[in-house]
């Protein structure tokens, strides 16, 4: 079984330190585009993409390259009306679709899940979420034995996507090449 593990910031494509990842006269709307370039997906907490319009949502989808994965939580209660027709206009909207709906670590080192964007008002499990620990951000060696730990504490999951706090450019970076060193960056 081959396992693939996307990161990404627990906010979207909120970077530590953006001023030094972001060129200081990038337009505030060109960022998404400018961080695409360089990862390959983004997390985006409920608050955020449910209060966007449909077609800010649709805007995404052309601001970035068709390999881009955008990762959307996925608020309680999972029945809500309101989440139901947000979730459909995002399917939608960033056709062919968000990677997974999410919803969140239940503590920092509790699993998440991922669920099918297809089945928006079903509940059907792709995949599961880690919030890796603030201080791995910066420490190689800790986060390989830290996936290695997850990895083996939950056999039987092929797809996860790991959230980091805060990470800078450089810490989310080091993070994508230890995945694809260890076999399980996603393509």
């Amino acid at each position: 079984m081959t396992i693939t593990i996307d990161v990404a910031p627990a906010d979207g494509c909120s970077l530590g330190a953006p001023e030094t990842f972001f060129p200081p006269d990038l337009p505030e709307d060109w960022r998404l585009t400018f961080y695409a370039n360089a990862f390959s997906a983004a997390y985006l907490p409920a608050a955020r993409w449910m209060s966007a319009p449909v077609q800010t949502l649709a805007d995404w989808r052309t601001d970035v390259h068709a390999r881009f994965r955008f990762y959307l939580q996925r608020p309680a209660p999972l029945d809500d009306q309101a989440w139901l027709q947000a979730a459909a206009g995002a399917v939608a909207a960033l056709a062919p679709g968000p990677a997974a709906f999410v919803t969140d670590p239940e503590d920092d080192h509790g699993p998440g899940v991922l669920l099918d964007p297809a089945s928006v008002a079903g509940h059907r499990y792709i995949g599961g979420v880690l919030r890796s620990p603030r201080a791995l951000n910066d420490d190689p060696r800790g986060a390989r034995h830290w996936v290695q730990r997850q990895l083996e504490a939950r056999p039987g999951t092929d797809r996860w996507l790991i959230l980091l706090e805060r990470p800078t450019a450089t810490q989310l970076q080091r993070w994508r090449d230890l995945l694809d060193l260890l076999g399980h960056g996603f393509c």
